[in-house]
């Protein structure tokens, strides 16, 4: 039996459950007595936390160096340590000190912009409680600070401590989208005479800049919203909907997937359709770092009951964004035969279809083979094989063209105003398991076209 390529992809990638914030985030207040040695940690609820990087919440090294309890957070010699806050703190406060006089460090806080808000140079013998120095800011939006560490000498390993952080911020700012990404296909449930042949997806995201929100929905090849059961890998808790959230703070990230449910009945009729992607960010504090959040989906064939089920196949499926003008090529010789998905993104301002040209060249790039022509309207989304496109969309293609696209390889480019793709090669030789597995593959879209001569 031939896996139809419309199941064949599955972008799962349901990634986001629910959680929101309040307007008014909570202050953060610290003494650090806890242990955390791994150099990064978060202390609040974003986005009204704070990022600790590049020092350790430790027991601290003589009883001098703590104020309330036993720890602090230490910064070693010859380092930088950076405390960023998602919401700039209004207000501001901490201590500090030197463990000795070659230390030296200096303390900088700067605001959104970069700039210096105050320096403070660190001390043995400041005018707080056990020698500490108090620094304070009010009113100033602080986003960073850095404590710095100017000592090389690793003998005797003095450090700096930090003590006492307490931060308050203002009202949360708006959430804007900022990007938009897609999973053209994604699929679960089973398929086909045999209930035991089943498809689920699973979606990875990861956050590589700031506080994040993320939003996904799922939609049928229609457009409409669609229902699916989707189950965090880590609680294992599932939720059925069609639209899930996740907030991800900074370098977060977040595992769920499709457990083969299907529309729910008893028989787990597959579901199929796409999956948009929004990530919102508080409006005006984009990543100054270019970060962003990216996923990866993975589709996966499974045979036999829950108790005795078999892998058959998995492929990973990387999240993908609208392209006006994109090349891909075909693989189609023998059992194997190449598909393309395309999501024409929804729109709430325009009605127009979207004009998609498919043109199929010789792997020389040297004589056209075949052209389709097609509509999509915003929200709609195709998938099918090469060959299909040409015999369903194509004008005066003769059989033998058909036959040639089943069973060669080509270059094939594609052009439109903006659409979502995504390409697979699959392997499906005629039998039955175990005497003969299919294969799924994830083929690389190509941002860009050679000019046609």
């Amino acid at each position: 039996m031939r896996l139809e390529f419309f199941v064949s992809l599955l972008a799962i990638l349901a990634l986001l459950a629910p959680g929101a914030f309040a307007q008014q985030p909570n202050d953060i207040q610290t003494s650090f007595e806890f242990q955390d040695s791994d150099g990064r940690f978060i202390i609040g609820d974003c986005p009204g936390c704070a990022v600790f990087a590049g020092g350790v919440a430790a027991a601290a090294p003589n009883p001098q160096l703590a104020v309330n309890g036993s720890n602090a957070w230490l910064v070693a010699p010859g380092s930088t340590a950076l405390i960023t806050f998602e919401i700039p703190a209004r207000n501001l406060t901490f201590l500090f000190k030197d463990e000795t006089a070659a230390v030296q460090s200096v303390v900088t806080l700067r605001d959104v912009n970069g700039t210096v808000l105050q320096t403070v140079n660190g001390s043995t013998s400041g005018p707080e409680t056990n020698g500490f120095t108090k620094v304070e800011v009010t009113g100033s939006s602080a986003k960073t600070v850095t404590v710095k560490h100017n000592s090389t000498t690793p003998t005797p390993a003095a450090v700096v401590a930090l003590e006492n952080l307490i931060a308050s911020f203002n009202p949360t700012p708006a959430l804007v989208v900022v990007d938009s990404f897609f999973f053209p296909r994604f699929a679960d449930g089973t398929f086909g005479s045999d209930p035991t042949n089943t498809f689920i997806t699973e979606a990875f995201l990861t956050n590589d800049g700031n506080y994040a929100e993320v939003r996904m929905s799922a939609f049928n090849d229609q457009g409409q919203p669609v229902n699916v059961m989707l189950e965090d890998q880590e609680t294992q808790n599932g939720t059925t909907d069609s639209s899930f959230r996740y907030e991800l703070q900074p370098g977060a990230s977040v595992a769920v997937r499709t457990i083969g449910l299907g529309d729910g009945s008893l028989s787990r009729r597959l579901i199929s359709g796409y999956l948009r992607v929004e990530v919102r960010r508080l409006e005006g504090q984009q990543p100054a770092n270019g970060g962003r959040v990216e996923g990866t989906a993975v589709f996966s064939r499974l045979q036999g009951d829950q108790v005795n089920q078999v892998l058959l196949f998995e492929t990973g499926v990387p999240a993908t964004r609208e392209l006006a003008n994109f090349t891909l090529f075909l693989d189609s010789v023998g059992e194997k035969d190449t598909g393309l998905a395309l999501v024409n993104p929804p729109s709430s301002t325009s009605t127009t279809p979207n004009r998609v040209n498919v043109t199929v060249w010789d792997q020389r790039f040297e004589q056209r083979t075949a052209s389709a022509s097609f509509d999509l309207a915003p929200g709609q989304a195709v998938s099918k094989f090469i060959w299909e496109y040409i015999q369903e969309f194509g004008q005066n293609i003769l059989p033998d063209v058909i036959a040639a696209l089943q069973n060669g390889r080509g270059v094939v480019q594609v052009t439109s105003t903006g659409t979502a793709p995504l390409v697979l090669r699959q392997n499906n030789p005629f039998g039955v398991f175990p005497e003969t597995v299919p294969t799924l593959t994830s083929f690389p879209v190509i941002a860009r076209q050679a000019p046609a001569e």
